[in-house]
């Protein structure tokens, strides 16, 4: 996770961004700290060399260990290999107490050294506490955007990443490391029962401003592996909080021991919703930094100390999953990455011949979050090859994984091939794209963001409904031959979209209204050469020239 800040074992100060990039670069303060180990150099050499200590298969999450008296000392000494009669009893949160902040805080509480620095966290506050709105659109909140810390909290586009899933009243959800609640106020919007848990006191007080008002969100100060959990959640979240297991648990795996306390607050049907960095993202491959070090391929390369930071692969990140005991595995992909998703894709969806997901992908900002970097390769095109040769998912710059103790989640249908959010028009014209397979194909459905309706003067506007097209989108042909530098090829495109309008035109040269969207992206051309007008999202009451679609799309391009 980068949620703008870094344990206090890392260096950094924040640097003065582009403001129209909403950006901060991180420049170290001193050298690289890897964490050393205590003792001379032989034990430490030891430390990574001796073999695990067998567990017996009694040693399950929802079991005490032996001889223990008290449930939640046992279920402590087995998340963290400490002796159960070690460890004092944990707090359950109907133990916490509210403050006047809003904040349920434990009786004790340890410190958490994690922050974006005490300046930029009062700020985000101030912002948060004054704001009349706070909702996951609120323009008040995006107008305060001007780098990168207030854009992770407040971008419409952190709510993205739950929209998959089919929540409502009913649910119950447990938000393990909410930091400043911009998950938690989207999840609160769904209407679910939302509690939520932060280790940093000053987060968890934004948290508790950004949800004011929710009577079913409630947000606790405490580390969650202090907390006496209870198997009552319908989804759990992990939210870019497993990679600092290392820094923040004391286990043999610290990564299993963070899944296996999530799984003890599931119900025996519940879901766990993990996302995370790849550290093999094509991105990363690119020369873009790794996101909590600010240095290119330290992830690609597997740099990562025993005790710092680590992000995993796929394979890495699924056996992490099924040693802590999930049956039930399925990975989703978001894109550009789970922070800022504007595309989620299944895993399902990219062994399918009648459906090109990286045409979803086109011409989004693979960004470096934390400095100035830059691809050294065209992604668009790379992407392109990748989901040829079956390996978008696995070179995917984020995992998003819906993790059960059997079968497949029940939050989610398990039809759905993929997501495309539209997030930066006014309230009211959002929506989310839905891919859905079914016995004939695909089926494509647009449904609105949130309840408020919009209207706009002189144009008409619709959420479609339609079937798929299989082929390749006109957008992606014409960015290959340019990048190619294929001028015989880009023309050749532009007179098939041109010919594409004069065959709809009637002999006026006038076009419906509702050919205004007819753009590149709009535009596929399927196997046999025919090129086919989708997603007619807006519509004009008069006819129009066909060469204003062409202008328009050119200004597009």
């Amino acid at each position: 996770m980068l949620r703008a800040g870094r344990p206090e074992t890392l260096k950094s100060v924040a640097v003065e961004a582009a403001p129209t990039r909403f950006r901060r670069g991180f420049l170290d303060t001193g050298p690289w700290p890897f964490v050393a180990a205590a003792g001379p150099l032989a034990s430490r050499l030891q430390s990574f060399t001796k073999k695990p200590a067998r567990r017996r298969k009694t040693d399950a999450v929802h079991m005490p260990a032996a001889g223990a008296t008290d449930p939640t000392i046992a279920m402590h000494s087995i998340l963290t290999d400490r002796p159960a009669t070690a460890e004092p009893a944990l707090p359950h949160l109907a133990d916490f107490v509210r403050d006047q902040a809003g904040v349920w805080q434990a009786p004790h509480a340890r410190p958490f050294g994690y922050s974006d620095g005490d300046a930029t966290e009062e700020r985000i506050y101030r912002t948060v506490a004054d704001a009349a709105d706070t909702g996951v659109y609120s323009q008040e909140l995006v107008s305060r955007i001007n780098d990168w810390p207030s854009e992770y909290h407040f971008s419409p586009r952190r709510a993205n990443l739950i929209r998959l899933l089919g929540l409502d009243a009913g649910h119950r959800v447990l938000e393990l490391g909410c930091g400043c609640g911009a998950i938690t106020k989207a999840l609160a919007e769904t209407g679910c029962r939302v509690d939520a848990i932060e280790g940093s006191p000053r987060r968890a007080r934004v948290a508790a401003a950004r949800v004011r008002g929710h009577d079913r969100a409630s947000v606790y100060h405490s580390n969650f592996q202090d907390v006496a959990l209870e198997p009552r959640y319908d989804l759990v979240t992990l939210i870019g909080v497993l990679e600092y297991s290392p820094v923040y648990l004391d286990a043999e795996d610290p990564f299993v021991a963070c899944l296996r306390i999530a799984m003890s607050a599931l119900k025996p049907s519940g879901t766990l919703l993990v996302a995370i960095e790849n550290k093999l993202g094509l991105k990363y491959f690119a020369g873009i930094s790794e996101d909590h070090f600010n240095r290119p391929y330290y992830g690609i390369e597997g740099r990562y100390g025993r005790k710092e930071i680590t992000t995993h692969g796929r394979a890495g990140l699924e056996c992490k999953l099924r040693t802590a005991g999930f049956g039930g595995v399925s990975f989703y992909f978001p894109f550009p990455d789970y922070k800022l998703p504007e595309v989620v894709i299944a895993e399902h969806a990219l062994g399918r011949h009648d459906f090109r997901a990286d045409d979803l992908l086109q011409g989004m900002e693979h960004r470096d979050y934390t400095g100035p970097g830059k691809a050294h390769f065209n992604l668009d095109m790379a992407l392109q090859s990748l989901h040829e040769e079956g390996l978008l998912g696995t070179l995917s710059n984020s995992f998003l994984v819906l993790a059960t103790r059997e079968g497949p989640s029940a939050l989610v249908d398990p039809s759905l091939l993929a997501q495309k959010y539209t997030d930066t028009r006014r309230p009211g014209l959002n929506g989310v794209t839905s891919f859905i397979a079914d016995a004939h194909g695909v089926d494509v459905r647009k449904q609105p963001i949130g309840t408020v309706q919009a209207t706009l003067d002189g144009v008409a506007h619709e959420f479609t409904h339609e079937r798929y097209r299989p082929g390749r989108s006109l957008l992606a042909l014409l960015h290959r031959a340019a990048s190619c530098k294929r001028m015989d090829e880009f023309r050749a495109w532009l007179a098939r979209w041109s010919a594409t309008l004069d065959a709809a035109a009637g002999k006026d040269g006038m076009l419906p209204g509702e050919w205004i969207d007819a753009v590149p992206s709009n535009l596929i051309l399927d196997a046999d050469g025919h090129c086919t007008c989708i997603d007619r999202e807006w519509r004009l009451p008069e006819p129009i020239p066909a060469s204003l679609p062409l202008y328009r799309g050119l200004l597009l391009l």
